[in-house]
């Protein structure tokens, strides 16, 4: 093909945590390479239709053939860090409060933690939006959890990324089953311990009329803590899902009424991509 012009195609970033993909175009399209930039800069050598992004940084690619390079694609950044969060593993921040906490790869664990305290002597009312990923078959889950220790983290698997986090309480999304209900589940667990001897509230479904949460759609949760009567309601996609009556702060806390929330989530062999959303609307 003779070329007259610069790629008319502008390409679209998928992300999967750092892995960054663009449509695959060739010749008959108008494209014989890509170019990679990171902040502004190209990246030497990056010309394939994947890019790993190891350091953090604002990302954009463009198009190119012998006439040129096309229009550059909207910006993809990348921030492990956030100003009012402390993220650990593989958890990344996505601007607007919105935080990936795995990406659709095996074994990676991530957490996400609020910076400041929160005081269980007072109530809380806090409002998120989940992405547990596509795939029904994936794995494993996220968790809202409760913590004196602001990075804290657990690990991959079953676990939901907050196995072993001690003292801990943790409100589990889990989409996979590991000798579990056979639907997507929210139960309630103390300590890190996410097998039956650390249950506080035995799983229900976790959407009303819906088995699985994996379907590649936005959910909202709601988790209301009432201080005075020590009852703990979780709400999924605007319906009172679990309630939890009990002194946390005397029976898993140790008198502290002081406690972390953020997020955790995990893959094992199998995965999803998984993120949240504080809500602030």
């Amino acid at each position: 093909r003779v070329f007259d012009a610069a790629p008319a195609q502008v390409p679209v970033i998928t992300s999967n945590g750092r892995q960054l993909t663009i449509p695959a175009l060739n010749a008959a399209q108008g494209v014989t390479r890509n170019q990679w930039y990171k902040d502004g800069v190209a990246i030497s050598g990056a010309t394939s239709t994947t890019y790993t992004a190891t350091a953090d940084g604002e990302y954009k690619v463009a198009y190119v053939n012998p006439c040129g390079e096309g229009t550059t694609s909207a910006a993809v950044t990348i921030a492990s860090t956030s100003p009012e969060f402390v993220l650990n593993g593989d958890a990344l921040a996505e601007g607007d409060n919105c935080f990936l906490l795995t990406p659709n790869t095996g074994n990676k664990w991530g957490a996400v933690w609020y910076k400041n305290f929160i005081d269980l002597t007072e109530n809380f009312d806090f409002s998120f939006k989940l992405f547990l990923g596509s795939n029904d078959a994936g794995a494993d889950g996220v968790a809202f959890v409760l913590q004196p220790n602001s990075t804290a983290s657990g690990s991959a698997g079953g676990g939901l990324g907050y196995a072993g986090i001690t003292p801990s309480l943790a409100v589990e999304y889990d989409s996979y089953r590991n000798d579990d209900p056979v639907f997507d589940h929210i139960a309630i667990h103390k300590n890190g311990d996410y097998n039956s001897t650390g249950t506080l509230v035995s799983p229900v479904q976790a959407h009303a009329t819906n088995a699985n949460i994996e379907d590649g759609k936005w959910h909202t949760t709601r988790i209301v803590w009432n201080a005075a009567a020590k009852t703990m309601i979780v709400y999924f996609d605007s319906t009172e899902r679990i309630t939890y009556t009990g002194d946390i702060v005397a029976s898993i806390f140790n008198g502290n009424s002081k406690v972390y929330w953020g997020f955790t989530g995990a893959t094992g062999g199998a995965s999803n991509l998984q993120k949240f959303c504080v809500d602030s609307s």
